[in-house]
């Protein structure tokens, strides 16, 4: 008798301790990159997707316990300037600046910015446009549209097209 419930006592401690590796094991993987293109939402995703001559760019996850995204969108109210990031760790990061933002317009981007990872800077200033479908300072959302090409600032000749962009991020305002 005292054997069958040391043999079931080892059974269960055993069985626990597995689920418990189980759990453990789950729980600490990192979340998955998003390996398509976002659809367009308004809702304050979390989202940005684009295409760099035909190669899928989606922002990326950090490594840490509340897998905080690689994305940011900061408005200062008193510059009206509106800054976007986003982060590939594999591809690289893009950068927006947009002065006045204004909704369901094209925006003239005051300056755009993408660094490969290999470090190639490629940029526009004045010259693009992005098309915001979402810009609210009461929810704190942001979302929008954008295709451009960006020139090397290393050399001029080279370009890059960026195309399908969109983005649908949750907005931080400042107010200096």
């Amino acid at each position: 008798m005292k054997n069958q419930r040391l043999v079931l006592s080892l059974y269960t401690l055993t069985f626990t301790i597995f689920l418990l590796f189980i759990i453990l094991t789950l729980s600490s993987c990192d979340k998955e990159d998003i390996q398509v293109l976002p659809q367009e939402t308004q809702t304050g995703a979390n989202t940005f997707g684009c295409y760099i001559e035909n190669q899928l760019f989606v922002r990326s996850y950090g490594a840490t316990i509340t897998h905080t995204p690689y994305i940011s969108a900061i408005y200062t109210k008193d510059s009206a300037f509106l800054e976007i990031y986003a982060e590939n760790k594999d591809i690289g990061n893009f950068g927006f600046w947009i002065k006045n933002p204004k909704v369901n317009t094209f925006n003239r981007i005051y300056k755009v910015v993408f660094e490969s990872s290999n470090h190639d800077l490629y940029s526009s200033k004045n010259m693009d446009y992005i098309y915001l479908t979402k810009f609210d300072t009461i929810n704190k959302i942001v979302s929008g549209r954008f295709d451009y090409i960006l020139k090397s600032e290393s050399d001029s000749t080279l370009k890059i097209n960026i195309s399908k962009g969109r983005f649908d991020i949750k907005l931080d305002i400042y107010n200096n």
